[in-house]
């Protein structure tokens, strides 16, 4: 379930095996937008070397209720055990609109242009979905870049830590974000060179665009001899030609 864990000392059971597995299948482990109502606590029995305390939150989710918010949907979402947000009315169709991750950031003025690239690499391997780059204007009028990596939230701490590891900076800051996502559907189709893949984007069940992939156009174009742009033409015509648009 990719659920995070930390280690800690303790004599006994921390945890029971029925509750981590709730946990696992239930838990974002993250806060998600929402309205706080009231809070409770409750002490346990057994000494640590921490508060043995658990705190419940209990509060309505933007859309629930009342409770107006223009940038999520009025029915309100159902929060899945892996992190995804799905709307009441896609739970049963299975689409997943939204996903939750984190966005690390950090700032640097003191690191060579070249090894960005193999920082961006390094982070590719430990999971990110996404490396960019912003120039910035730092302190002192130096001029800056801003790196920032999106990630599955699980993999926080092991993207955070090559971060630290692969550039010059000294802290990263972690920011919970979610977005909305189209679906998409890998199909192949021929074109007069071979077959192509190509990725068609759906949005509430109507096809809203169809792209076809690079490295299949690249792999055909060096084969035929022919530019890299006239293989994807050609696969976009055979994609539009299939699906009758």
């Amino acid at each position: 379930a990719n659920a995070p864990n930390r280690p800690a000392p303790g004599p006994g059971e921390l945890v029971t095996p029925t509750g981590a597995a709730l946990l696992a299948e239930l838990a974002i482990f993250q806060q998600p937008p929402m309205r706080l109502h009231t809070i409770g606590y409750g002490a346990g029995q057994k000494e640590f070397e921490w508060p043995n305390v658990a705190r419940l939150w209990l509060a309505t989710a933007p859309g629930a209720g009342t409770l107006p918010s223009p940038s999520l949907p009025a029915e309100g979402l159902f929060i899945r055990g892996d992190g995804i947000g799905v709307l009441p009315a896609q739970a049963e169709s299975g689409e997943q609109p939204k996903g939750y991750f984190v966005q690390l950031e950090t700032n640097i003025d003191d690191m060579g242009p070249e090894l960005y690239g193999a920082a961006r690499a390094r982070l590719f391997e430990a999971g990110a979905l996404d490396v960019w780059t912003t120039p910035i204007q730092m302190k002192k009028e130096r001029p800056g870049t801003l790196l920032s990596v999106l990630a599955p939230v699980d993999l926080e701490e092991t993207i955070a830590t090559t971060v630290l590891r692969e550039t010059t900076s000294l802290g990263v800051r972690i920011h919970p974000v979610y977005r909305y996502e189209a679906q998409r559907e890998m199909r192949t189709v021929q074109t007069p060179y071979g077959p192509a893949r190509v990725k068609l984007k759906w949005v509430d069940g109507k096809l809203e665009g169809v792209k076809a992939e690079y490295e299949d156009c690249r792999a055909l174009a060096e084969a035929s001899g022919l530019s890299v742009r006239s293989v994807y033409e050609a696969a976009q015509a055979a994609a539009h030609g299939e699906l009758g648009r």
